[in-house]
């Protein structure tokens, strides 16, 4: 089943399926996650720099390698040396 992630759409989904004795493999709409991860990106100062591109990278990154939770719990890029306060 593809899903887009959202926890109560998954947590509906599991409930029906184990109600009829089904179990289910879930894939991940890895597009919409990544939408959301460069909106992230560019919602902290500077947007559009090379460490929201950074920032953004190592969250997917981490994601894809089944680190979503700490993708989720750190927090907003690091500001780079030259901008300002």
């Amino acid at each position: 089943m593809l899903v887009d992630g959202a926890r109560h759409q998954l947590d509906l989904i599991q409930a029906e399926a184990a109600r009829r004795g089904v179990r289910l493999h879930s894939l991940l709409d890895f597009v919409h996650v990544a939408e959301y991860c460069w909106t992230a990106a560019h919602a902290f100062p500077p947007a559009g720099s090379r460490e929201a591109e950074i920032w953004a990278a190592d969250k997917l990154t981490a994601i894809l390698a089944g680190h979503a939770a700490r993708a989720a719990a750190e927090t907003a890029p690091t500001p780079s040396s030259n901008s300002a306060p």
